[in-house]
């Protein structure tokens, strides 16, 4: 079996270890040094810069920046929200406000007509971020910034020995505005394990950085404290590291744009997929070589990500969105704001391998898994010609509930009571809602039965499903009914930027099909993200302690008339300690001419326990208040059913 390919790996050499070796046996290995001195040395005059204050991380690093810099409550910084927390957090650490602005969908920087859109009376910096590699238009911002005489702290911490045209002339980054930062974790092209750096040309900031960063520490007198500062400091040991990766520096970048050089060859002409764009005024070293989905591939980027593993490839997806992180909106920030190009990246996009150490032919073996997923061929179809009593086999990556069983769905469950699971739902509006409900978003709307009686009953719909035959059998219903909308996506990937509903229906145990608790709460995150404040989330869930007073076993049903017969065997099982039930589908449809169609799917659903749902809310910006029977709401969860419904209110 081949091994897997990393998403990535440092690029280290025996010098390297020497180098560390070396500081090992001198002793000097805390926060005091020779090669720390020369690193922080060494990394500034390469950026242009006078001072270089080395730290514990990038993150440390943004911090200490904006605290320098005099930023705190008050002021408003501005920065993309399209980047990864640390920005954002430092902001938000030193007491100021994140002013959140879109990206250019072509280099997926921060777009400087949206930062001078954004300016205010308290806008008191920016903060300029070069994503996977590629500058900002600095030129541009850096205008901005000088025209209303504002902080400009530049982010370089993907972007090592990239350069930016300013002027007419080629600047490196780093060597941007008042404060620049560096981050050296394992996946930059320097690495130090973890660390970073600060670097300014002003002599009045780097004594304040080096005091901040070391406990606020005095030289005339260590253990009086004007201030409370941090323990952000690098340690010797580490910069050993990182001098000796500047000493092959050019190596490693030249190495890093063949490696994106190698993929663009690879991947240019592929349809279905686009990569980050690159401007003339820029000398971009990549990052992470990263690509985007057309909207036309019938997934998300997790999907992809989900596919490419089962080829023996990883990767990463692109960071989420400032505005829709749910530490975030539990705070009440972002209320309300929508960056479309940042939903869309965050939904569409991915990063490969990017080792610096990656030959051509796993660069070949990685372009060649990305084809074999567009192209469909790394699928599984779970549509199987009839066999004597196969072994049931999971179907892959296929969406639950494929053709067979769209087409046999009404009948397998015509005894279920929809109309008074309606009534319940109306309740549940009525009863917990703080307005009137119009507007109903249904995430996983199945064949659209709900759907169908809330239209009825002079409702709007939104149905959204990931299975498209199901969604073909919700369109054969509604036949474009008024006030009827149908959506093909996942969970993850449904985002209609700027529009709200007032309740979000999920039912068929669509929240139990997320597995994992990333899953679930990225799968709320996208409920809260489509509310009014105030709005409902109603949702059916597997019940824990139903499961495990009766975990789910072995079952058939049949249903229909000779000629038209359907045939269903479940095998049930689950696993109390990952709380997974698993359940095995074998369907198969007699017709007058015999069995005609079969179909077989693994279904592995999560089963949840009432504090941990409440918990799972609350952490999304959900307050809970209601978990009852479904669909007898009034009831509590019967202990022989496993169905539950969980009621939240958008905070």
């Amino acid at each position: 079996m081949r091994s897997r390919i990393p998403v990535y790996e440092p690029w280290l050499v025996p010098g390297d270890a020497e180098a560390v070796a070396r500081v090992v046996r001198s002793g000097w290995v805390s926060s005091a040094g020779d090669a720390l001195r020369a690193f922080e040395e060494r990394w500034a005059s390469y950026c242009g810069r006078r001072h270089g204050i080395a730290v514990s991380s990038g993150t440390a690093a943004l911090e200490l920046a904006l605290e320098a810099c005099g930023v705190g409550p008050g002021d408003e910084v501005i920065c993309p929200t399209f980047t990864i927390i640390s920005c954002a957090r430092a902001i938000v650490r030193v007491g100021a406000t994140a002013a959140l602005v879109d990206s250019d969908p072509r280099i997926y920087a921060m777009d400087p007509e949206a930062v001078r859109n954004r300016i205010t009376d308290r806008t008191a910096g920016i903060l300029a971020v070069h994503m996977y590699g590629h500058p900002v238009n600095a030129e541009a911002l850096l205008e901005i910034a000088r025209n209303h005489g504002l902080v400009f702290v530049e982010d370089a911490a993907e972007a090592h020995g990239a350069e930016v045209r300013i002027g007419g002339e080629w600047v490196r980054c780093g060597g941007l505005g008042e404060v620049s930062i560096f981050s050296f974790y394992a996946n930059k092209a320097i690495t130090t394990g973890e660390g970073g750096m600060v670097m300014t040309d002003d002599d009045g900031i780097a004594e304040r950085l080096r005091s901040l960063m070391n406990l606020g520490f005095k030289r005339e007198r260590r253990f009086e404290h004007d201030e409370l500062g941090h323990n952000f400091r690098m340690t010797n040991l580490q910069a050993s590291l990182g001098v000796a990766q500047i000493d092959r520096l050019d190596s490693i970048l030249e190495r890093k744009r063949e490696l994106a050089r190698s993929y663009r060859e690879r991947l240019g002409g592929v349809e279905g997929v686009a990569m980050q764009g690159q401007e003339p005024w820029a000398r971009p070293v990549p990052w992470m070589i990263g690509i985007e989905l057309d909207d036309d591939i019938p997934m998300d980027a997790a999907e992809f990500a989900r596919r490419l593993s089962d080829h023996g490839v990883d990767s990463r997806p692109y960071f989420l969105g400032m505005h829709e992180q749910p530490v975030f909106i539990r705070q009440g920030l972002f209320d309300g704001e929508s960056h479309p190009v940042a939903e869309r990246l965050s939904r569409r996009g991915l990063y490969l391998p990017s080792s610096p150490t990656l030959d051509a032919a796993t660069i070949d073996r990685v372009c060649g898994a990305v084809r074999q997923v567009l192209s469909g061929r790394g699928i599984e179809s779970s549509l199987s010609a009839p066999a004597a009593e196969p072994p049931l086999e999971p179907p892959g990556d296929a969406a639950p509930f494929g053709e067979v069983y769209a087409a046999a769905y009404d009948d397998l469950y015509g005894d279920k009571d929809y109309a008074r699971e309606v009534d319940a739902l109306e309740i549940c509006f009525r009863r917990f809602g703080q307005g009137a409900v119009e507007d109903v978003l249904d995430l996983g709307c199945g064949t659209g039965r709900h759907m169908a009686l809330l239209l009825d009953r002079g409702y709007r719909v939104t149905g959204v499903d990931r299975s498209g035959a199901m969604l073909q059998a919700a369109q054969d219903r509604l036949g474009g009914r008024d006030g009827a909308t149908l959506v093909e996506a996942s969970i993850a990937s449904f985002h209609a930027p700027g529009k709200k509903w007032d309740a979000v229906l999920m039912m068929f145990a669509v929240l139990s099909y997320q597995t994992d608790t990333a899953q679930v709460l990225e799968a709320l995150r996208v409920a809260r993200a489509h509310l009014t404040t105030g709005g409902l989330l109603v949702a059916d869930i597997w019940y824990g302690p139903a499961v495990l007073a009766q975990p789910p076993g072995r079952r058939t049903k049949e249903v229909g008339e000779s000629g038209n017969r359907w045939v269903r065997h479940v095998e049930g099982e689950h696993d109390p300690i990952a709380q997974l039930a698993t359940v095995r589908y074998s369907l198969e449809h007699a017709g007058s001419r015999g069995v005609d169609a079969s179909d077989r799917e693994e279904h592995v659903l999560r089963y949840f326990f009432p504090r941990e749902i409440e918990l799972l809310l609350e952490l999304s910006g959900f307050g809970i208040v209601h978990l009852g029977g479904w669909p007898a709401i009034d009831d509590p969860p019967r202990p022989d059913g496993y169905a539950a419904v969980v009621v939240g209110r958008a905070s």
